[in-house]
């Protein structure tokens, strides 16, 4: 129905800002540009075999911090 098609696109939205959001963070933490701060999202999503949404809200919860990493691309400190 229609109904199901507004809250399906609702929530894709509202998961495409909380990536947004993240990656800025991220790029703040790591003091990079976007594009290096959603490639980092990305692959520790990858790697931690999670979906990008779900770490991007860990990240916009302060849950997870990419400023204090060793050398792996793919991951970030869990307070």
């Amino acid at each position: 129905s229609s109904g199901d098609l507004d809250t399906r696109a609702g929530g894709h939205l509202a998961q495409r800002a909380v990536v947004h959001q993240a990656t800025g963070m991220v790029s703040v933490q790591l003091e990079a540009g976007p594009e290096e701060a959603f490639a980092r999202l990305r692959a520790h999503a990858f790697a931690a075999e999670r979906e990008l949404e779900a770490v991007a809200a860990d990240v916009v919860a302060r849950r997870l911090r990419f400023d204090e990493l060793d050398d792996d691309p793919g991951r970030g400190a869990l307070d």
